[in-house]
């Protein structure tokens, strides 16, 4: 009599088959390893680019609100008197900013680079390293608003890359698709999303004006989907989590009319 196959097993026969799925070959694995790299050379070099342009920018004094100030990660006149009590300068404000947010960048294109280095002939693996290449440029809006006119398109055309691949990825992992296949969908409102706020921010056409009301609905479904592949693969018989979190959102839209 044959013995059904374990979870586990059945679990690492699927992962067995991702890799091989996911996995390059040829003039097409050549092709893709030089578009990542291009993108993130191109997300290196803006990032460096910008940093003259941004340590002066955070010399200048602020003069509109408080939210407009620390958006844009410059000091008002009150911040400067604060610093001067504790004897401190604009240098040092302008100096400890640049080096924190280069740490943090650093972090991304070094974790890119390993990725590369050892799964260059992994498709998942590469994405990851995309999103993880270009997304110093998507969270450092301010260092690439200090760059010039010719810059303006490539940098806000990687920032819109990596806030779409960084948000994707966790939709596709591990597998390397859309589970469900309907999840695929969510790549319409996202490309829509940021590709107003990139290149179209302030237009009066600009549909998307508050943020958070974005994210309370693409973060929701990405956890939600991320549960029901964990379902599928481990409890297959457990009802779906996706199933309820749109009918609880359908059940919250219908009675607040």
């Amino acid at each position: 009599m044959p013995l059904r196959d374990s979870p586990l097993q059945d679990s690492q026969m699927r992962d067995t088959r991702s890799e091989v799925i996911t996995s390059l070959h040829g003039h097409r694995l050549v092709i893709v390893r030089l578009i990542c790299l291009s993108l993130c050379v191109l997300s290196v070099g803006l990032f460096v680019a910008s940093i003259l342009s941004y340590f002066a920018s955070l010399h200048l004094l602020c003069t509109g609100t408080a939210t407009a100030c620390n958006a844009g990660g410059q000091l008002a006149l009150s911040d400067v008197r604060r610093l001067q009590e504790l004897g401190l300068s604009r240098d040092f404000f302008a100096t400890y900013t640049i080096v924190l947010t280069s740490m943090l960048a650093l972090g991304y294109w070094l974790v890119a680079a390993f990725l590369f280095w050892r799964k260059s002939d992994n498709r998942l693996a590469l994405f990851a390293a995309v999103s993880l290449g270009t997304f110093p440029i998507a969270f450092n809006d301010d260092f690439i608003s200090t760059l010039s006119s010719p810059w303006w398109f490539p940098a806000h055309f990687i920032s819109f890359l990596g806030s779409v691949c960084i948000i994707l990825f966790f939709y596709v992992f591990p597998g390397g698709h859309f589970v469900p296949r309907w999840t695929g969908w969510v790549l319409v409102p996202l490309l829509a999303y940021w590709g107003f706020t990139e290149f179209f921010p302030v237009a009066p056409f600009n549909p998307f004006f508050r943020f958070w009301s974005f994210l309370s609905l693409t973060l929701p479904g990405w956890l939600a989907c991320k549960l029901d592949r964990d379902r599928r693969r481990y409890w297959p018989h457990a009802p779906s989590p996706a199933l309820h979190w749109f009918r609880g959102l359908a059940f919250t839209t219908l009675g607040n009319r």
